[in-house]
């Protein structure tokens, strides 16, 4: 309803009031006339005679091609001026020109001319949506930190990155994690930190309802989203270019460079030299163990003792206590097989490569050229999980870390699968040797015969000779040739007859 309405109907309702009580109070009169911005003499000349129309425009109106050139200088509305005197168009003066851009562009579009997107976001009016309990919605993200600090066995300071959850809420940082360099490890590094109870930072713990983070390569990978999955939460990106979606975290990480980081050694967005240098000197940069206590220490003072406007003047301890609904909170062992990051390798002839380590197993003989699925814990190189079209395989360590015994296992592992194979490589050939008979006519049934091979028929022919010896040398011994000769009726019969 545009303002002519809103007018309209607020008269409307005053001429039935006076129809009905043949009488308009001063006070109500005040009321629309306050209400419209107009004063109280002007809404009596409306009762008199009704709203007038709008007013029709005067002077110049803004052609197209004062438009598009607008656009083409960027805002300008002197170059505007230029060029469109040069192209002989018929146009006022500047001021005049001035006058009709602020009045038929938006504060919005003239933003956005001179700007771009950034320019139109400033002006861009977004509905807030607030949780209505903790844990309903966490968002996440990382934030490169802007501080420069010294790496463990690093030659070079170089600039770390923060990743962190946070309850929708209460606004509490659930869990966080620093590294180099953000990836899937870290994202569910933070969130086992997330969910799993720590008395030395609060009661905040619990699987969250819905996880809100952006379309980075980092969270919307296969590990982290089938983490999610089995852990039952509502995954939601953001679009493309939106923070104002996941406002709240990025509200924190102002709060964190405002209020801890700009006064730290390293603090890149501080004042420079005329060379462009930082102020201070270089070798006076932190570790990275003392940058991690000062975000740790931080977030504690955030959590537990920083009153946050957003939540009237309460700190986010004290919404989070103030709120009754159930926590979820897995057992440390369940949880830790959920968010395991997961990669595809291939089994190569000496190994699982991985992390720039050769991981071993005698479960894997029989499975070179096969590609796997690693399971592994973030920084712990001692050993990865090794699983196949779902199942877990084995837990590989690295080649250098085998104990005698496991290289034991893995010769008497690889000596059974040889006999394993072998032996159904034997019973296999046994079949494959098995033949049907060729058949002689309609009535001839069919029949089976067994195709041996020339060691078997040299075997069964050794068997055969062997039999038949026997057989002749009992004949020989017990003198039984003589039973093939004719008896007669008075006996046997003598050599010389």
């Amino acid at each position: 309803m545009n303002e002519r309405e809103l007018r309209e109907r607020d008269m409307a309702e005053l001429l039935e009031i006076r129809l009905r009580t043949g009488r308009v109070s001063v006070a109500l009169v005040e009321q629309v006339a306050h209400r419209h911005g107009v004063g109280v003499s002007t809404v009596w000349r409306w009762l008199r005679s009704g709203v007038p129309g709008p007013r029709p425009v005067r002077g110049y109106r803004l052609s197209d091609e004062a438009m598009t050139q607008y656009f083409v200088h960027c805002g300008s509305v002197a170059a505007t001026h230029r060029a469109l005197v040069r192209s002989g168009h018929e146009v006022p003066d500047l001021r005049t020109l001035q006058r009709a851009f602020k009045r038929e562009l938006t504060p919005a579009e003239r933003a956005y001319a001179r700007e771009g997107e950034e320019g139109r976001r400033r002006y861009t009016l977004h509905r807030r949506v607030e949780a209505t309990h903790r844990n309903e919605i966490w968002e996440a993200d990382h934030s490169e930190l802007p501080v420069k600090v010294v790496l463990p066995r690093g030659s070079k300071p170089q600039k770390v990155w923060l990743t962190i959850y946070l309850d929708a809420f209460s606004r509490a940082v659930m869990g966080w994690a620093i590294s180099a360099y953000p990836s899937q490890s870290e994202v569910l590094a933070a969130l086992e930190a997330s969910i799993l109870e720590n008395p030395e930072r609060g009661p905040f713990a619990g699987v969250p309802g819905a996880l809100r983070w952006d379309n980075g390569l980092d969270w919307v990978a296969d590990s982290v989203s089938q983490a999610a999955t089995r852990l039952g939460c509502l995954v939601s990106g953001t679009d493309a270019y939106a923070p104002h979606q996941k406002g709240k975290v990025e509200r924190f990480f102002r709060s964190l460079q405002t209020h801890r980081l700009r006064g730290l050694p390293g603090y890149t967005e501080g004042p420079k030299r005329a060379d462009g240098r930082l102020f201070g000197s270089s070798k006076a940069l932190l570790t990275m163990d003392t940058l991690i206590g000062e975000v740790e220490d931080f977030i504690n003072d955030y959590n537990l003792e920083r009153p946050h406007k957003g939540l009237d003047g309460e700190t986010p301890l004290q919404r989070w206590e103030a709120d009754a609904t159930p926590l979820r909170v897995p057992s440390r062992e369940s949880l830790r097989w959920m968010l395991l990051p997961r990669e595809a390798r291939k089994v190569h002839k000496d190994g699982v490569h991985f992390n720039r380590l050769i991981y071993f197993a005698a479960e894997l003989n029989g499975l070179v050229g096969e590609t796997i699925e690693v399971r592994f814990m973030p920084h712990d190189q001692r050993e990865i999980e090794i699983w196949s079209d779902g199942e877990f395989v084995a837990l590989a360590k690295p080649q250098n870390a085998l104990s005698a015994e496991e290289v034991e296992r893995f010769q008497q592992q690889k000596a059974e699968d040889a006999k394993r194979m072998n032996r159904l490589r034997r019973v296999a050939s046994r079949r494959a040797r098995s033949r049907m008979a060729p058949r002689r006519g309609t009535g001839d049934p069919a029949q089976e015969v067994v195709r041996v091979d020339r060691d078997e028929a040299r075997r069964e022919s050794a068997t055969r000779v062997d039999v038949e010896i026997k057989d002749l040398a009992a004949e020989e011994l017990l003198d039984l040739g003589e039973l093939d000769e004719p008896v007669g009726t008075d006996g046997p019969v003598s050599a010389d007859e």
